[in-house]
């Protein structure tokens, strides 16, 4: 009889449980048939003398289902009350489920074996101090914590402090422990999370700790910024801390070292430089054979010949370092570099020379050539990193050339006038001494353009008049002729050249050459190879002055060993006009005779007179073919504002119509400094 009637009551537990369990939130009906009938079955348990054990694993069974309703049962108000005029006993839980715990989940094998993931916790924050300990060791050692230090640091150590303490603290288990409940994790998870926030905060410390080099890069980067705007104290700083994440880079220390050099202490620049060569970094070699040139040419005044030994010691230096960069595959800053080497070469060279000619100063003046060459090699886009580029290059060719003139009286081929005003361009922002990088350059120079040989040349530009030119057509028809049967009498039966050649030449009444130019690139490059070269060397070896009239030529020589005489100032033909470089020379004669320049007539420099443009001012100048300028147009706002100012105002213009012109941009950095730069054909 007490079978049936337990097993009777187990079937209505089991369907009144079925009944609420598609509810949400069950009705009191149904929740009290629940109760009632677990009441009945606990009747019959305790009265039965004795239970199937079949019996008691399905009320157990039934009971967890009755603890997963809990919550919808103690969500109806009205259970308390039926409770309350029932009056159960406490140990019929059944009716106090909105104060009984749930049953504990069952937990899974793994969760056994916390004490693995305890170990795995202690190791990581192991590994993981470690790894912030030398961060911020780095970030401390040189001048203490900066912003990105402390946010580095306090990242890093805030986790390892929460975590640490999760872990080794029983005030941390339980501030984990709840965080799990709150978000619905077992707490049996506590070991593995715990664990897994380690792992994290290793892996950040990790990632730190193997990206310091790139940190230091940043600082070496805001360093160059630092010094780039004469932050000398901030740059040294941020040198400083570069060291602590990159300490072997020997860029820092050419950086470092190039900051004491602009302030004179050669001597802590030096010591700075020799760390570098140590690295064997050809950059720490160019500059250090530089600062031992300046500081022993600083000593004498930049007047006399530096000591041997130091010159010997820097041209080994200068030569070392060339040599690793031919030996590396070649790439913008390695290009720039031997650009740099090379000027420096050419600049121990004049001091071994102690500026005399006969001591060598010209005779490697094509060293600032090959690093204008090497300077203009280099990407367009990557030229902005440099910031010397390409001031002393360009500089140091066109002093080198100012000094031949000087030293040899005249030079094949180059119109003096002409490399005044390139000498005058390319110096111009070097000479005027507002960039720290560049001042014991500016110093060179300025000894250069000092000397008793520049200074006589300056003042026979000075005096120079436009030479006397022959104005009858017969005469100049009969010296033309001379010079057509000259050039044909000494023209090679080989002679051959590449692009076309046009110069300018000036022919005395007997038909000799006593002076010719070139005014393009192409033309200087190949003037040699024409008879007009052998013809000026004739003239020249006959030791012969004059002061008689001169005719003169443009002489065209063409691939085709063809070649043309016609009068300077003739038109230029459809052919002549695809060359820019005849017309390009008529504006530069006119803005060459309505420029004053930077010399006094003692021959002293004075370049305070010029007014400074920055950025410099640009126009678009049209000419016709024949030399005349027709159009003016300013290119920026600045350039409207300042025209009156300029050359170009006081030139006059002439009237067109339909004839095509021939489009020059004219800049001036100053109101005396000035470049014409020529127009691309598809542009014109």
């Amino acid at each position: 009889m007490t079978d049936n009637c337990i097993d009777q009551a187990i079937t209505q537990y089991a369907q009144a449980l079925s009944n609420i369990e598609p509810m949400a939130q069950p009705p009191l009906e149904p929740i009290l048939d629940v109760l009632l009938v677990r009441d009945t079955i606990q009747g019959i348990l305790e009265d039965a003398e004795a239970i199937a054990s079949h019996q008691l694993s399905h009320i157990a069974k039934l009971d967890d289902r009755l603890h997963q309703f809990a919550n919808r049962i103690a969500l109806n108000p009205d259970v308390a009350q039926c409770r309350e005029s029932r009056q159960p006993p406490q140990s019929a839980w059944w009716w106090y489920l909105e104060a009984s715990p749930p049953p504990p989940p069952v937990q899974p094998w793994w969760a056994k074996h916390d004490w693995v993931w305890n170990v795995g916790t202690v190791a990581c924050l192991v590994v993981s101090t470690t790894f912030l300990s030398q961060t911020v060791k780095a970030f401390s050692a040189a001048q203490g914590f900066d912003f990105l230090g402390v946010l580095s640091t306090i990242g890093q150590g805030t986790g390892l402090v929460l975590v640490a303490g999760g872990a080794l603290t029983d005030r941390g288990k339980k501030v984990i422990e709840k965080g799990l409940t709150r978000f619905e994790f077992p707490s049996y998870l506590h070991a593995e999370i715990t664990f897994l926030g380690a792992l994290l905060v290793l892996g950040l410390s990790y990632t730190v700790n193997q990206n310091l080099h790139l940190i230091g890069e940043l600082y070496y980067q805001q360093g160059l910024r630092q010094q780039t705007d004469n932050r000398w104290s901030e740059a040294r700083d941020s040198y400083d801390r570069a060291l602590n994440f990159i300490p072997d880079d020997p860029r820092i220390f050419v950086a470092t070292g190039s900051i004491y050099e602009a302030l004179g202490d050669f001597d802590a620049a030096i010591a700075q430089y020799e760390k570098g060569v140590l690295a064997g970094y050809p950059g720490a070699m160019n500059a250090l054979a530089r600062a031992m040139v300046w500081r022993d040419w600083a000593r004498r005044d930049w007047q006399t010949a530096i000591n041997e030994d130091i010159a010997q010691e820097a041209e080994l230096l200068l030569e070392r370092g060339s040599k690793l960069i031919s030996q590396i595959e070649g790439n913008s800053d390695l290009t720039r570099l031997q650009a740099e080497i090379r000027i420096n070469q050419g600049i121990l060279d004049w001091a071994r020379s102690g500026w005399k000619s006969e001591n060598g100063l010209l005779d490697r003046t094509w060293l600032f050539d090959n690093a204008v060459a090497l300077n203009e090699a280099i990407p367009e886009e990557d030229r902005f990193r440099y910031e010397s580029w390409p001031f002393r290059g360009n500089c140091y060719s066109q002093l080198s050339l100012i000094l031949r003139f000087a030293f040899e009286g005249t030079v094949a081929g180059i119109d003096p006038n002409l490399a005044y005003r390139q000498f005058d361009w390319a110096c111009f922002d070097l000479l005027r001494g507002d960039r720290a990088t560049l001042i014991y350059d500016s110093r060179v120079v300025s000894t250069a353009i000092d000397l008793a040989p520049v200074r006589a040349f300056f003042q026979n530009l000075q005096n120079q008049a436009q030479p006397s030119l022959i104005r009858d057509s017969r005469q100049i028809q009969q010296v033309q002729q001379q010079l057509e049967n000259a050039i044909a009498a000494n023209l090679d039966a080989l002679f051959a050249i590449e692009e076309t050649v046009i110069l300018r030449v000036f022919v005395n009444e007997k038909g000799q050459v006593v002076q010719y130019y070139a005014y393009d690139e192409d033309s200087a490059n190949l003037a040699y190879a024409t008879p007009i070269d052998s013809l000026w060397w004739q003239y020249r070896n006959q030791d012969t002055t004059t002061t008689a009239p001169l005719a003169d030529f443009r002489v065209t020589f063409s691939p085709d060993s063809t070649y043309s005489v016609t009068p300077w100032s003739q038109a230029v033909s459809d052919f002549e006009r695809n060359n820019l470089s005849v017309i390009k020379s008529l504006l530069f004669e006119q803005l060459d005779q309505n420029t004053p320049r930077h010399f006094t007539l003692s021959g002293a420099w004075a370049m305070g007179d010029s007014t400074t443009f920055s950025p410099p001012l640009q126009y678009r100048v049209g000419l016709t073919t024949a030399g005349k300028i027709a159009t003016i147009d300013s290119l920026t706002p600045e350039a409207e504002t300042n025209f009156e100012v300029t050359p170009l105002a006081s030139i006059e213009r002439v009237e067109v119509t339909q004839q095509p012109l021939v489009n020059f941009i004219v800049e001036f950095r100053g109101s005396d400094v000035f470049q014409i730069v020529e127009v691309p054909a598809r542009s014109q």
